[in-house]
């Protein structure tokens, strides 16, 4: 499935396109959600780091803002709701006990469904949780995805596009 172009995807960032392409992310509690247009073949992905930001906070490193930035996104591009389906990747506990306290892969996790769910997107894939990090690959113009876990995930992974 491999593409001429490749996109890396950082924490913080989203990328729409139609365009026949290759969208590499690296997650640990980090979630990516992917959503595509079923109809017109084109879709987008987001990966935030947290799940909810505080007002002043308005940054896509955001669940809350990330997810709806999206399906915006796609709306303006032509989509319609029904044609719409998404994907939720990440949501590991990937920090020596993090999920005994912070449970941040936890709530990364609800967040995304809870917000398709408020838009009525269908959820037609998920994989999320456990402990290990993963390398997902997102093909926009078809809507397909491809998941790689990474048994040692450091934060700073999540910046190199090279793993």
């Amino acid at each position: 499935m491999k593409t001429e172009k490749l996109v890396f995807l950082q924490p913080g960032e989203l990328y729409l396109t139609s365009e026949d392409i290759e969208v590499k992310t690296i997650l640990g509690s980090c979630v990516s959600v992917t959503v595509y247009n079923k109809s017109l073949n084109f879709g987008g992905i987001c990966h935030y780091i947290l799940p909810s930001a505080r007002r002043e906070e308005a940054s896509t490193k955001f669940g809350n803002i990330a997810i709806k930035i999206l399906i915006h996104q796609l709306l303006r591009a032509g989509s319609h709701i029904s044609d719409l389906e998404a994907k939720i990747f990440g949501g590991a506990s990937v920090i020596y006990d993090e999920s005994e306290y912070f449970f941040i892969g936890e709530k990364n996790i609800q967040i995304a469904k809870e917000i398709l769910n408020q838009y009525s997107i269908s959820i037609v894939e998920e994989e999320v949780g456990g402990n290990e990090g993963r390398k997902l690959f997102f093909y926009p113009k078809s809507g397909k995805t491809k998941i790689e876990f990474i048994k040692k995930l450091r934060i700073e992974d999540l910046y190199n596009s090279n793993l």
